[in-house]
Protein backbone atom coordinates (compact mmCIF):
# COMPACT_ATOMS: atom_id res chain seq x y z
CA UNK A 1 0.00 0.00 0.00
CA UNK A 2 0.99 3.29 -0.90
CA UNK A 3 0.74 7.07 0.11
CA UNK A 4 -0.56 7.82 -3.15
CA UNK A 5 -3.07 4.75 -3.35
CA UNK A 6 -4.58 6.07 0.05
CA UNK A 7 -5.18 9.14 -1.15
CA UNK A 8 -6.82 8.30 -3.90
CA UNK A 9 -9.21 5.92 -1.62
CA UNK A 10 -9.82 9.08 0.19
CA UNK A 11 -7.68 7.67 3.65
CA UNK A 12 -5.58 9.72 6.28
CA UNK A 13 -2.03 9.14 6.05
CA UNK A 14 -2.19 8.26 9.58
CA UNK A 15 -3.68 4.72 8.29
CA UNK A 16 -0.47 3.95 6.24
CA UNK A 17 2.12 2.08 8.70
CA UNK A 18 -0.32 0.37 10.55
CA UNK A 19 -2.52 -1.02 7.42
CA UNK A 20 0.86 -2.32 6.22
CA UNK A 21 2.44 -3.94 9.01
CA UNK A 22 -0.80 -5.92 9.55
CA UNK A 23 -1.09 -6.81 5.64
CA UNK A 24 2.31 -8.23 5.49
CA UNK A 25 2.40 -9.88 9.25
CA UNK A 26 -0.99 -11.31 8.60
CA UNK A 27 -0.09 -12.40 4.57
CA UNK A 28 -2.51 -9.92 3.04
CA UNK A 29 -0.57 -9.19 0.33
CA UNK A 30 -2.61 -9.52 -3.13
CA UNK A 31 -4.76 -6.35 -4.60
CA UNK A 32 -7.81 -8.51 -4.14
CA UNK A 33 -7.34 -9.46 -0.10
CA UNK A 34 -6.37 -5.46 0.24
CA UNK A 35 -9.05 -4.58 -1.43
CA UNK A 36 -11.54 -6.71 0.76
CA UNK A 37 -9.80 -5.76 3.66
CA UNK A 38 -9.94 -1.96 3.26
CA UNK A 39 -13.57 -2.30 1.82
CA UNK A 40 -14.93 -3.54 5.30
CA UNK A 41 -13.28 -1.63 7.09
CA UNK A 42 -14.35 1.75 5.19
CA UNK A 43 -17.31 0.61 5.44
CA UNK A 44 -17.49 -0.03 8.88
CA UNK A 45 -15.67 3.61 9.87
CA UNK A 46 -16.93 5.94 7.79
CA UNK A 47 -13.79 5.88 5.06
CA UNK A 48 -11.46 5.30 8.66
CA UNK A 49 -12.68 8.20 9.72
CA UNK A 50 -15.26 7.15 12.45
CA UNK A 51 -13.92 4.52 15.55
CA UNK A 52 -16.91 4.84 17.27
CA UNK A 53 -20.39 3.14 16.62
CA UNK A 54 -23.13 5.75 15.62
CA UNK A 55 -26.34 4.75 17.83
CA UNK A 56 -28.37 7.87 16.44
CA UNK A 57 -31.19 6.13 15.10
CA UNK A 58 -34.89 7.48 14.63
CA UNK A 59 -37.81 4.93 15.13
CA UNK A 60 -37.80 4.19 11.66
CA UNK A 61 -34.26 3.53 11.27
CA UNK A 62 -34.54 1.33 14.36
CA UNK A 63 -37.50 -0.48 12.46
CA UNK A 64 -35.90 -1.14 9.44
CA UNK A 65 -31.79 -2.27 11.05
CA UNK A 66 -33.31 -4.42 14.50
CA UNK A 67 -36.88 -5.35 12.83
CA UNK A 68 -37.01 -8.06 15.76
CA UNK A 69 -36.03 -5.86 18.41
CA UNK A 70 -38.19 -3.01 17.17
CA UNK A 71 -41.39 -4.42 15.35
CA UNK A 72 -43.96 -1.41 15.10
CA UNK A 73 -43.48 2.53 15.54
CA UNK A 74 -44.52 2.52 19.34
CA UNK A 75 -42.00 0.65 20.99
CA UNK A 76 -39.23 1.90 18.45
CA UNK A 77 -40.22 5.22 19.82
CA UNK A 78 -39.27 4.90 22.84
CA UNK A 79 -35.68 4.52 22.02
CA UNK A 80 -35.22 6.60 18.78
CA UNK A 81 -32.41 9.08 19.63
CA UNK A 82 -31.03 7.87 22.78
CA UNK A 83 -28.01 5.59 22.08
CA UNK A 84 -27.20 4.31 25.43
CA UNK A 85 -30.73 3.27 25.47
CA UNK A 86 -30.71 1.67 21.86
CA UNK A 87 -27.28 0.25 23.19
CA UNK A 88 -28.95 -1.53 26.13
CA UNK A 89 -31.74 -2.99 24.16
CA UNK A 90 -29.73 -4.47 20.77
CA UNK A 91 -26.94 -5.59 22.73
CA UNK A 92 -28.19 -7.20 25.82
CA UNK A 93 -27.53 -10.91 26.27
CA UNK A 94 -25.31 -10.57 23.43
CA UNK A 95 -20.88 -10.60 22.70
CA UNK A 96 -20.55 -10.90 26.62
CA UNK A 97 -23.05 -8.72 28.18
CA UNK A 98 -24.48 -10.33 31.15
CA UNK A 99 -25.14 -7.75 33.06
CA UNK A 100 -28.26 -4.99 32.82
CA UNK A 101 -27.06 -1.81 31.31
CA UNK A 102 -24.10 -3.36 30.02
CA UNK A 103 -25.12 -2.25 26.25
CA UNK A 104 -24.65 0.94 27.21
CA UNK A 105 -21.02 0.96 28.53
CA UNK A 106 -20.08 -0.47 24.96
CA UNK A 107 -19.95 0.57 21.60
CA UNK A 108 -18.13 -0.41 18.21
CA UNK A 109 -14.65 0.79 18.49
CA UNK A 110 -12.51 -1.39 15.90
CA UNK A 111 -12.61 -1.34 12.06
CA UNK A 112 -14.68 -4.53 12.16
CA UNK A 113 -16.93 -2.90 14.36
CA UNK A 114 -16.38 -5.74 17.25
CA UNK A 115 -18.17 -5.23 20.16
CA UNK A 116 -16.72 -6.25 23.67
CA UNK A 117 -17.79 -5.51 27.18
CA UNK A 118 -15.38 -2.87 27.99
CA UNK A 119 -15.19 0.46 29.14
CA UNK A 120 -13.94 3.57 26.37
CA UNK A 121 -10.88 3.50 25.20
CA UNK A 122 -9.09 7.12 26.74
CA UNK A 123 -7.21 9.26 24.14
CA UNK A 124 -4.41 7.46 25.51
CA UNK A 125 -5.38 4.56 24.52
CA UNK A 126 -7.08 5.03 20.92
CA UNK A 127 -3.93 4.36 18.78
CA UNK A 128 -3.98 0.81 20.45
CA UNK A 129 -7.83 0.33 19.68
CA UNK A 130 -7.18 1.45 16.23
CA UNK A 131 -4.30 -1.53 15.59
CA UNK A 132 -6.15 -3.78 17.56
CA UNK A 133 -9.39 -3.42 15.00
CA UNK A 134 -6.92 -3.91 12.20
CA UNK A 135 -5.05 -6.96 13.69
CA UNK A 136 -8.60 -8.21 14.35
CA UNK A 137 -9.59 -7.52 10.89
CA UNK A 138 -7.11 -8.97 9.11
CA UNK A 139 -7.72 -12.57 11.33
CA UNK A 140 -11.46 -12.30 10.36
CA UNK A 141 -10.60 -11.84 6.48
CA UNK A 142 -7.24 -14.09 6.82
CA UNK A 143 -9.93 -16.95 8.11
CA UNK A 144 -12.70 -15.94 5.32
CA UNK A 145 -10.16 -15.79 2.51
Amino acid sequence: MTLEQLHALGIDAKWLDPLNKAFEKYDISNPKRQANFIGQCGHESNSFRTLEENLHYSAAALMRTWPSRFPDMDTAEKYANNPEKIANKVYAGRMGNTEEGDGGVITGVVLYNLLVKTTMPTADLVWVWILLGILIGCLILRMRL
